[in-house]
């Protein structure tokens, strides 16, 4: 889990945000379209690896609030409650990288094959 998030942090950091924009001598070999899409594209391609760090991070929390309640001899009701809402974290950050993947793919689809 930790080794997934440091890899959607250095995505994050390093690769994918802030997000990419076009530069002058690619603004004269592209159309005004092909602009739009690479901007919209970069900037859904920063989302996804911010969404994914949160992601990552809500699971490792998830993991870290269960021992208590998996390796005690009694129920943690603070620690399962602190879990499940660390969990719906995760899973609202999933869903968000989900969109934001799904938006890469779908929403500018019919775009390239126009061209």
């Amino acid at each position: 889990v930790l080794a997934n998030t440091a890899l959607a942090m250095y995505d994050a950091i390093v690769k994918s945000c802030p997000p990419k924009h076009v530069d002058r001598l690619m603004q004269l070999m592209m159309k005004v379209d092909e602009q739009r899409v690479f901007e919209e594209l970069s900037k859904a391609g920063c989302g996804f690896a911010i969404s994914m760090v949160v992601a990552g991070f809500g699971r490792a929390t998830t993991l870290l609030q269960m021992f208590p309640v998996q390796c005690m001899g009694h129920v943690n009701f603070n620690a399962l409650c602190g879990a499940g809402v660390s969990a719906m974290v995760a899973t609202l950050a999933a869903v968000s990288a989900a969109g934001q993947g799904l938006y890469m793919t779908c929403d500018n689809l019919d775009y390239w094959k126009k061209g």
